[in-house]
């Protein structure tokens, strides 16, 4: 008697219907529509031959094992897929809460996109999901200074306001601007003035008008937001909105001009952000399944385990036309969920069309 291993490779066309994967057999995600696919598997059986007649012994053929792989192609264009595609893992997504920013300072560039952005965790994170109740306010510059680390003086004898660090400069402020001031103790120093004279720790005002203006003396080292603003713009004059990304852009006809510092505060609510990870791993695996709904004959689920990498082009061009096309290759492997290596196939349903 002697032992020898058969080999048999079917190849199946999978029709229409919907891809699924994921990390358990109870729970699927949704991974696309199925543009077309092709299942391989070939199966090795275990034979025993009469050595002498060389007849098959009934009795004792055995299949030994199943090695089963399809390439399929999906036509359904979301950040997960494309990140699946291009990197080969899900995205990562984290559920930011609200918050306010009282200045993120830009250089303007018109007709430029502006993503807004915050520190979050001390990360500088892109904003989105703006609130629509408290407007993004938009203005040539701002200074908001927290007086118990930046020590703000105000002098009627020389018509300044002098912080102890940072730069009224560097914030954007240029002589002959307008500057309104806020938060300050005394009221008659919250106004708006003209900046006459300008160095990186010192502003030197006078009225609008130009004559002398007239400040209460104070030195402030307890108010955490004393804030100096100048030039507020007007959304849909000079910049648009994005609410819902959380972007801003510069318009030509507007009043703010190339290379120009401005300064954007913003509110927004919560929301959930999901990240395109780079370096990440270069094939990922779990739980596969596939919905037929062929309009003819038998409609058929396939269950399996496997590694999916991503394999082939992604084309854009033609986006506006028809659905962007992913193609992934999928190799079936042992998992606890199933029997060694093999596929579960289901019968849903006969279907037809009259």
């Amino acid at each position: 008697m002697a032992i020898s291993p058969s080999i048999n490779t079917n190849n199946i066309t999978l029709g229409k219907g919907e891809v699924f994967f994921g990390a358990d057999r109870n729970t699927y995600l949704p991974f696309g529509l199925l543009k077309n696919g092709q299942l391989n598997i070939k199966s090795t059986t275990q034979i025993l031959k009469d050595s002498s007649s060389g007849i098959n012994v009934p009795a004792f053929v055995a299949p030994i094992g199943i090695e089963a792989t399809a390439k399929i192609t999906v036509a359904e264009l979301s950040l997960d897929n494309l990140q699946r595609f291009l990197l080969a893992q899900a995205p990562a997504a984290a559920n930011q809460i609200g918050g306010t920013v009282s200045a993120q300072v830009v250089t303007a560039i018109v007709g430029a996109l502006i993503q807004l952005q915050a520190v979050i965790s001390g990360v500088s994170t892109a904003i989105k999901n703006i609130s629509t109740a408290t407007k993004p306010v938009v203005s040539g510059a701002v200074s908001v200074i927290d007086a118990t680390a930046d020590t703000v003086t105000v002098s009627n004898g020389t018509k300044t306001f002098t912080r102890a660090s940072g730069s009224f400069i560097t914030d954007g402020f240029e002589v002959g601007q307008e500057v309104t001031t806020t938060n300050f103790t005394n009221s008659g120093n919250n106004a708006t003035f003209k900046i006459s004279a300008l160095t990186a720790l010192i502003m030197t005002v006078t009225k609008v008008d130009g004559t002398a203006a007239t400040l209460t003396a104070e030195t402030n080292t307890t108010i955490t937001n004393l804030t100096f603003t100048s030039g507020v713009y007007v959304e849909g004059v000079d910049y648009t909105v994005n609410y819902e990304r959380g972007l801003i852009k510069i318009l030509p006809t507007g009043n703010i001009i190339d290379g120009q510092i401005i300064s954007i505060g913003f509110t927004y609510l919560a929301f959930t952000n999901q990240t395109l990870l780079s370096h990440t791993q270069a094939i990922f695996e779990g739980h596969f399944m596939y919905v037929g709904n062929s309009p003819y004959g038998t409609k058929l689920n396939l269950y399996g385990y496997g590694i999916m990498t991503p394999n082939g082009s992604l084309n854009f061009a033609d986006g506006d036309a028809k659905p962007i096309e992913m193609a992934f290759d999928l190799t079936f492997i042992p998992n606890a969920a199933y029997p060694a290596g093999s596929l579960i196939f289901a019968d849903t349903e006969v279907g037809g069309v009259d």
